[in-house]
């Protein structure tokens, strides 16, 4: 083990000296990240300080166990920083600089004011990593590269920077935990007379649907509300499309995901009682519950995901939202006609950009084209 833990410490300090490097040639580019380097660079001065316990260590039989722990800590450090920051810097080109700019403005106007810089990849699906070491400021937003062809998956957006939000506010998750917890309480307590054996299996049945809703799926489900929120009707046509063009029962239960017939409920759900009602959106709901209606809804659904218990989610997450972000406004207003939606297709906001593109692509598709033209004159893509 000595020779193991010396042998990686070398490593690790070559591995420290190529990445203090790196920092330094994006330094010499004069990238727009000079936030994010600042705390990359700090990191590895706490790492090189690792490093150097780490050798102390070594020389003190008695205090190798906290050589191997600190090997251990220092491993996730650079393999992080490499994977997903060096990475990330090694790819900024015009087109992430530009995201880079579109979401930085979207993340302060929704309310997310403790984002200082956002490191934009544009080589995989939609997702975020919205901290780093309980860093909350620059979070990594990933991106296919198609990004900007795709106005049904604009939403989306707005439901990785619920992740921001649950990240920073973790007292949103223990609420949802005891909300979940309040619920199957209930259901327990409803619990007539029935044989032992009966009674049995159905406090099996409640604790297992109890058990389904872990924090992953929680925060899943508020980030679904954080869309609708934020960007605002549109969110459930995005939400439909996301189940649509996937193969996957939208009533499963047996996916890491929440069903994406719940997702889609609590969706709709977080909307305003006008944006429910506008024409836009009762057509896509309309749509969407003819066709789930011709599926068959398990009884693992029904347990997992009662109307009940849906409807509170979006209930309360939308109160939570309002809770720990009073400064989130709230998109309620019905999405424009199509007509005007056209002439909102150079607004330089994500929110409006998929409001207008989503209404032009639903009631006008044979103006799509000319929509996304003006889209991509706003991004200053071709």
């Amino acid at each position: 083990m000595p020779r193991y833990l010396a042998a990686k410490a070398v490593e690790h300090a070559t591995n420290l000296d190529w990445s203090r490097r790196k920092l330094a040639e994006f330094r010499d580019k004069n990238l727009p990240h000079y936030k994010l380097l600042d705390r990359l660079e700090a990191q590895l001065a706490d790492d090189a300080q690792t490093l150097r316990g780490i050798e102390h260590a070594l020389t003190e039989p008695a205090m190798r166990w906290v050589a191997e722990k600190a090997c251990f800590t220092l491993n996730a450090h650079l393999r992080d920083l490499s994977e997903h920051y060096i990475a990330g810097l090694l790819q900024q080109g015009k087109e992430e600089l530009r995201w880079r700019q579109l979401l930085l403005k979207t993340a302060h106007r929704i309310g997310l004011t403790w984002i200082e810089d956002i490191l934009v990849r544009l080589d995989r699906d939609l997702s975020i990593i919205p901290a780093r070491h309980r860093d909350h400021s620059i979070p990594v937003f990933f991106a296919p590269p198609n990004q900007h062809l795709s106005v049904l998956s604009l939403p989306g957006i707005f439901h990785e920077f619920g992740h921001c939000v649950v990240s920073k506010h973790r007292e949103i998750v223990f609420a949802l935990e005891q909300m979940v917890a309040e619920h199957f309480d209930s259901e327990r307590h409803k619990l007539g007379p029935m044989l032992p054996a009966q009674r049995v299996k159905r406090l099996r049945q409640i604790d297992e649907a109890a058990s389904y809703w872990d924090e992953h799926r929680l925060v899943e489900v508020f980030c679904d509300v954080f869309a609708s929120y934020t960007c605002g009707a549109v969110n459930v046509l995005s939400m439909v499309d996301l189940s649509r063009a996937n193969t996957m029962d939208p009533y499963a239960v047996d996916c890491d995901y929440p069903p994406h017939a719940t997702r889609i409920r609590v969706s709709y759900l977080a909307l305003s009682a006008e944006q429910q009602q506008g024409a836009g959106v009762s057509e896509v709901w309309s749509d969407w519950q003819q066709m789930a209606a011709r599926l068959t809804v398990t009884n693992e659904y029904k347990a997992f995901c009662p109307d009940a218990l849906v409807a509170r989610l979006a209930t309360r997450s939308v109160e939570l939202i309002a809770q720990y972000q009073p400064r989130t406004p709230r998109q309620s207003i019905p999405p424009a006609p199509p007509d005007q939606a056209l002439q909102a297709a150079n607004a330089e906001d994500l929110c409006d950009a998929a409001t207008s593109g989503l209404t032009v692509i639903w009631h006008t598709p044979h103006f799509y084209d000319r929509w996304i033209a003006g889209f991509h004159t706003m991004l200053g893509f071709t």
